[in-house]
């Protein structure tokens, strides 16, 4: 139900700037456009604009999160680990984290070339 309330209030927040300003409404509505088009063939922009925010939303949460998840942390965990070593295992020193950029480095070039 908020997802929906969410879409409404967005739609409205892109729609209302186009019906306040009849020069934008004129624009965006005209016989040459997309919006034209698409209302000849049945569908109100308003509703083709619905169905690519849904399906925005769905693809988003089901495929995209994993990868997105991913990105942020496997570098957040590698940079904690790095800073880890350099306190504890380096007493301070940046020699194991460099060392361990380099491996991972080493270790991905090999798997892109061999690939």
């Amino acid at each position: 139900m908020l997802v929906a309330l969410g879409v409404w209030v967005a739609l409205n927040i892109v729609t209302l700037p186009i019906y306040l300003f009849t020069g934008l409404k004129d624009l965006a509505s005209g016989e040459n456009t997309v919006a034209a088009a698409v209302a000849e063939r049945g569908l109100a922009p308003d509703v083709l604009l619905l169905i690519l925010l849904l399906a925005g939303v769905k693809t988003a949460l089901t495929e995209e999160i994993l990868f997105r998840a991913a990105i942020f942390l496997l570098p957040g965990a590698a940079g904690w680990l790095m800073g880890w070593l350099n306190e504890k295992v380096g007493n301070g020193s940046i020699f194991p984290g460099w060392l361990m950029h380099a491996l991972g480095n080493a270790v991905s070039l090999t798997f892109f070339a061999a690939s």
